[in-house]
């Protein structure tokens, strides 16, 4: 199959190409070129983009959206007692199961090709993951807990180093990387946090967590520049603004910790904010020019794409020779077929009704 007369965003640097073409071969872009009179599908100047990488999800409380009223973030989400939890105790298997598949399927017709999950319910909760992705044209990614037959997971996915005793967190590290398994934590989201840490550790959550040696930092809500500075060895840092704005718990310093670290974005606990990456692509703009940093466009949208493909070893997410499908075609109608900086409205204004994914 071959696409032509399109414009797009090529390779790691999203490169923007005008009067492109794409070969595909058995759901892997084997050709990308420019010019020239071919036969193929004309889709009449259109942008084709990269599909997005939703890096951070919780989807098992999807059958509870928007069912808390001004109530903090341990009362919501912190195991094993808060609401979350505790409508997970409750609520029936069977609409548990079906809020998580309207999740995936929402998020796979949005564009998202591969979402990461923070699976709780160990290998239960696994096995309703993969019922509910079954059929599903998207990909995941389980960071679990609570698993013995580490064959089902990518890696650990831990709530933080206040919901667990530190000897026991560093087990868990053990077992991740003797068995070549990412380790991921939630950090410095609460900031009642910082003070509960000093009290326990005598060190800041930032630095305690650091001791752990992580793969993956979720979040960092609440790390001050120096801490920013600290995170640097660590492989990825997943932020996830609409999430903690939503909350209350603040908004990361986008531009310190993009400047610092490899970011990716994620949309965290769909009871309390919606999965669409193109919201988070938006509010996250927005969020950096908040904090009066300099970032260019790119960037924000490799957070999205590039930078998650790199995290997680995914063949997708970028538009290159050897990378599978879907990707995204951009209509060609209102706003994009107006814009001056194409890459600047794709983050900005477009939705899931501007696109159409290409399998």
């Amino acid at each position: 199959m071959l696409y032509k007369n399109l414009n797009l965003l090529y390779g790691e640097e999203l490169e923007y190409i005008k009067n492109a073409y794409l070969r595909i071969e058995n759901g892997k872009i084997t050709e990308v070129g420019t010019g020239g009179k071919r036969v193929g599908i004309d889709l009449k100047g259109s942008l084709i983009i990269p599909s997005l990488i939703n890096a951070h999800t919780h989807i098992g409380d999807s059958s509870f959206i928007d069912c808390y009223d001004e109530l903090t973030i341990d009362e919501l989400v912190k195991p094993p007692d808060s609401l979350k939890h505790t409508l997970l105790k409750k609520t029936d298997e069977n609409k548990i199961l079906r809020g998580m598949r309207e999740t995936v399927q929402y998020m796979a017709g949005s564009g998202i090709s591969y979402f990461v999950d923070f699976r709780e319910g160990g290998e239960k909760g696994i096995s309703m993951l993969k019922n509910a992705c079954e059929g599903a044209k998207i990909g995941y990614r389980v960071l679990g807990r609570d698993v013995k037959d580490l064959s089902q997971i990518h890696g650990f996915g831990i709530s933080g180093v206040l919901d667990m005793e530190l000897s026991y967190l560093k087990q868990i590290r053990k077992s991740a990387e003797k068995n070549g398994k990412l380790f991921a934590i939630h950090v410095a989201e609460n900031p009642l946090s910082r003070p509960f840490s000093l009290y326990k550790y005598r060190r800041t959550e930032v630095e305690v967590a650091l001791s752990l040696n992580p793969d993956i930092m979720i979040h960092l809500t609440n790390a001050d520049l120096r801490e920013i500075k600290l995170v640097r060895r660590v492989k990825g840092i997943v932020l996830c603004p609409s999430s903690n704005a939503i909350l209350g718990s603040g908004i990361p310093d986008i531009p310190q910790i993009h400047e610092n670290s490899l970011v990716c974005l994620g949309t965290d606990n769909v009871m309390i904010n919606s999965p669409d990456m193109w919201r988070e692509l938006s509010f996250t703009y927005k969020m950096t020019r908040v904090k009066n940093g300099s970032m260019k466009v790119s960037e924000i949208l490799k957070m999205a794409t590039v930078n998650p493909a790199k995290l997680f070893s995914l063949n997708s997410g970028i538009i290159q020779e050897g990378f599978s499908l879907p990707i995204i075609r951009i209509r060609k109608k209102y706003p994009i077929s107006l814009s001056i900086d194409p890459i600047r409205t794709v983050i900005s204004r477009i939705t899931p009704k501007d696109i159409k994914v290409l399998r």
